[in-house]
């Protein structure tokens, strides 16, 4: 008996000792009492300023509401807080916190002045939003001088934001893992700062996300070091009106990823598109004619490009010979089974219009018809219900697109399946198509519009959509300019996909889930899994790391191998996943400036 005791207590203490190297080493186990997952371990004040809500004597409580909304991003994000006033700060924090949120801090004493700046600049975070102490302690004019001061903006100025207002997110950021790219945030009728800066997190746009203001003008938000210490300032309201749940959980998001980058905590987010390609491309075709189509043909064979053609099924119950021909160079997608429009129509006639039109141009030319364009543009929330009940993939949106990369409508639950049903995809497309460009600059060559709205979603990071008519500028006498133009494209290096391949890939992408934990100060944990039922290729995943380390090793503790990794002199960690196998996880052991 006492033999069996003595074992077990020798194996109780082997277990401890265990868990407790693998605390140190790969992460904290919650047998031990460790940190749940997601929460942030770090101090964040939150300023509650008496002074800036005088502004507003008449409705102080919109000021206060911004301190509540941080409250509510802070808690949902398991991060401990507390609630400063302005004593506080004039009296400093650097011994109380690691990062201080300042929204729209506008009234600031000399004293609170000199306590923030000597906060950020011994290697604290800082998180501040709006016309940061434009004004005195008493909320008299002061100027501009702190706010450039704290972040570099050049010439910053208050206005309230025109009804076309979007601010646009550019992507490669801290907050890429949760802020879809050129996600557009509506700014309508809100005070908004806005000043000049190199790099911009968000700019002010409208809604085809060309900018608003002149380089380097209209930044809305950034992010940088001051002195020893991180910053990420924004020019709008933490409490912004958004459309619905899904937009706040962004802009939530956001925000609470901005308290993690200058906390110095390390985030992982997945690249967009595959072998990290900087933005991605989708040709799309709209095929009016046979004749017409020859000539695209030609130029796409010629640069070797791959496309989408859009065709209704009447003009391809015409042309036989041309669906097959365009089927080798790409893939033929729908756009109705005639030129009408979807929009307004029952439900079960759109399902009716669909699915004769897929079943028709399936069946007489053996083709798998995955995509749609709405004749028009046009389309409503019975188009999306009948597009999946018909069997198709993935659909464009160039009429409501909010952002440059697809999303992912997900199927309703059926309670009786065993599996989860493939979401449909919306290929979201803010853009102007060649007939437009032409309308909007009657004297310019549409390629030269349609090649600065590249530009601009690659600025962004996300997928360009070149939407154009086989008569206009698919026609022979645009050849060269068409021609042109992807080159251009390829030539940046751009992802080139049809739409089944871009909602394919977007479809596997979102099944690739990442964790990242800080286990000490020279090491971190990164856990990435592949949830979905097919493998997926060229995947690579970006981890914001704390600081710049002179050194970093990679080590595998679970998974095939180690990948291929490199680190950017701004601290950001890529690996790269040359495949990652259906319903597998990989585990490594980031190790910075060990000897």
């Amino acid at each position: 008996m006492k033999l069996t005791v003595a074992v077990a207590a020798i194996v109780v203490a082997q277990g401890i000792i265990y868990f407790a190297i693998l605390d140190r080493t790969v992460g904290s186990s919650r047998w031990l009492g460790g940190a749940t997952n997601g929460q942030a371990m770090f101090r964040v004040a939150v300023l509650r300023s008496d002074a800036a809500s005088k502004l507003n004597p008449d409705h102080p409580e919109q000021y206060f509401d911004l301190a509540r909304q941080w409250e509510a991003v802070l808690s949902e994000g398991h991060a401990s807080y507390r609630i400063v006033n302005d004593k506080d700060i004039a009296g400093g924090l650097a011994n109380s916190a690691d990062v201080l949120v300042l929204p729209w801090a506008v009234c600031l004493d000399d004293a609170q002045r000199r306590s923030i700046e000597s906060f950020v600049e011994s290697g604290k975070g800082l998180v501040l939003s709006g016309a940061t102490g434009a004004r005195a302690g008493d909320c008299s004019w002061k100027g501009w001088d702190t706010l450039s001061r704290l972040t570099g903006l050049k010439n910053p100025s208050s206005a309230s934001a025109p009804a076309p207002l979007v601010g646009a997110y550019t992507g490669g950021n801290f907050y890429s893992g949760s802020v879809p790219a050129g996600y557009q945030l509506p700014l309508a009728n809100q005070e908004v700062v806005m000043g000049g800066a190199a790099k911009a997190d968000m700019y002010a746009a409208d809604y085809r996300l060309r900018p608003l203001e002149p380089a380097p003008g209209g930044t809305l938000a950034i992010h940088g070091v001051r002195g020893r210490g991180r910053f990420v300032w924004l020019g709008f309201p933490e409490t912004t009106p958004v459309k619905d749940a899904s937009g706040r959980g962004i802009l939530n998001a956001y925000l609470f990823s901005a308290v993690q980058w200058v906390g110095r905590q390390p985030i992982a987010a997945v690249a967009n598109w595959p072998k990290a390609a900087a933005s991605a491309a989708v040709i799309a075709s709209r095929v009016m004619d046979a004749h017409t189509a020859q000539s695209t043909m030609a130029v796409l064979r010629a640069n070797q490009v791959r496309a989408t053609f859009f065709l209704d099924a009447r003009t391809a119950s015409q042309a036989p010979d041309l669906v097959r021909s365009l089927a080798g160079l790409g893939e033929v997608a729908s756009s109705g089974d005639t030129s009408d429009s979807f929009a307004d129509q029952a439900a079960s006639r759109q399902t009716a219009r669909l699915a004769d039109a897929r079943r028709r141009m399936q069946n007489d030319r053996g083709l798998n018809l995955a995509g749609f364009a709405p004749p028009d543009s046009l389309w409503d929330d019975g188009t999306v219900g009948a597009l999946r009940d018909a069997g198709f993939a993935y659909y464009l949106d160039r009429v409501n697109a909010t952002r440059a990369v697809p999303e992912l409508i997900a199927a309703p639950a059926v309670s009786f399946l065993p599996v989860r049903q493939v979401p449909l995809a919306r290929l979201e497309a803010p853009f102007a198509d060649d007939f437009e460009a032409m309308a909007e600059s009657p004297t310019d060559a549409p390629s030269d519009r349609l090649w600065r709205d590249f530009q601009i979603v690659e600025k962004t990071g996300g997928a360009y959509i070149l939407s154009f008519r086989s008569d206009l500028l698919g026609s022979a006498e645009n050849a060269a300019a068409l021609g042109g133009l992807l080159r251009g494209i390829k030539q940046r290096g751009a992802w080139m996909a049809t739409g089944s391949d871009m909602a394919e890939w977007w479809i596997r992408r979102q099944r690739v889930l990442t964790d990242v934990r800080q286990v000490n100060d020279r090491r971190i944990r990164l856990a990435v899994s592949n949830s979905g039922s097919h493998p997926i290729s060229d995947t690579s995943v970006y981890v914001y790391l704390p600081r710049v380390p002179s050194r970093l090793r990679v080590t595998a503790l679970l998974g095939s191998g180690i990948p291929h990794y490199h680190v950017s002199q701004d601290g950001v960690l890529r690996l790269d996943f040359a495949r990652l196998a259906a319903r597998a996880s990989y585990l490594c052991l980031i190790s910075m400036d060990e000897k």
